[in-house]
């Protein structure tokens, strides 16, 4: 659970005067373990927070949290607007997805394995530059379709409105969206390269860290909310494609375009997640100990791999 840390005695002697000004300071437990912030708690959580060693050449940490003058209280998700409700909780992500390398788009759908936890008739989840049509459930052999949804720009969240409540248990939450391949560097972008003939080429890959999954596709993006990750890629034919695991099946749709699906990944967070459509070749695969490696490179750069083999 997350911890709200509270100067209560701002004039102890323990503390140097910069240190008694501190004020409130977020402690998001499961964000610290992993090392990144909610988009709204990153200047928060760049707070410094300092303490000296008392006489007793104690080290200050949460155990001697009395010797330090500070309270504590304990904070649930929903009582930070940066965080989603556990009422559903992801398992299982397949993420669909066809980017277009000329126009700087991509479409795509996501069905996402979830656990209903409470009787809920709206159903909310990040998402941020996307646009995102109706989310359909299903449970118990039942379809249930959302009238209506609203974006949240602020939180970077979508909440799609049922008519009527959804089941508790397991379900499938299905939704189709379109994005644009930006150029900031983050989420599902662009990037360019000049190979040695002066040609250049452009790519379409990820960063999603701390939280720019939810600018690709629909997702609980927040590191406790851990699930696996199939991810699926219909690119064109002459380009390649990798992702996080290994290719499950390479189709050719006889339309120019091939369909790329990988392997589910382990349970991890969604920031983990990665994929890559470009121009690229790859080395031979050599057993290292037991583990298979190979370098991928831009078109015309294979005597560049020999050093990292």
């Amino acid at each position: 659970e997350d911890l709200e840390l509270v100067l209560v005695n701002e004039g102890h002697c323990g503390f140097h005067k910069t240190q008694c000004a501190i004020g409130p300071v977020l402690v998001l437990g499961d964000d610290v373990e992993h090392g990144v912030a909610n988009a709204g708690d990153r200047e928060a959580m760049g707070t410094g927070f300092h303490a000296q060693r008392n006489r007793r050449r104690r080290s200050s940490h949460l155990a001697s949290v009395e010797d330090l003058a500070l309270g504590y209280r304990v904070m649930s998700s929903s009582a930070n607007p940066y965080r989603l409700a556990r009422s559903v909780v992801p398992a299982a992500y397949r993420v669909f997805l066809t980017p277009d390398l000329e126009a700087f788009t991509f479409s795509g759908r996501v069905e996402i394995d979830v656990m209903i936890d409470e009787t809920i008739s709206e159903l909310t989840l990040h998402a941020v530059e996307l646009e995102l049509g109706a989310a359909t459930i299903s449970a118990d052999g039942t379809s249930y379709r959302s009238q209506e949804h609203h974006l949240d720009e602020t939180y970077e969240t979508a909440t799609f409105v049922f008519d009527r409540e959804l089941p508790v248990g397991p379900a499938v939450v299905e939704i189709a969206f379109d994005g644009i391949l930006n150029d900031q560097l983050h989420g599902f972008y662009r990037s360019t390269f000049t190979d040695d003939q002066g040609v250049n080429h452009a790519i379409a890959t990820t960063q999603f860290e701390n939280t720019d999954a939810r600018r690709a596709f629909p997702c609980w993006d927040e590191p406790a909310f851990k699930a696996t990750y199939q991810i699926n890629l219909t690119i064109p034919s002459h380009l390649a494609t990798y992702s996080n695991s290994p290719v499950r099946t390479d189709t050719d749709l006889g339309n120019g375009q091939r369909t790329v699906s990988f392997e589910p990944t382990m349970k991890m967070s969604t920031y983990l997640v990665a994929f890559i459509v470009g121009p690229f070749e790859e080395t031979a695969t050599l057993d290292v100990d037991g583990v298979p490696l190979r370098v991928v490179y831009p078109v015309g750069n294979g005597h560049l791999t020999e050093l990292a083999l």
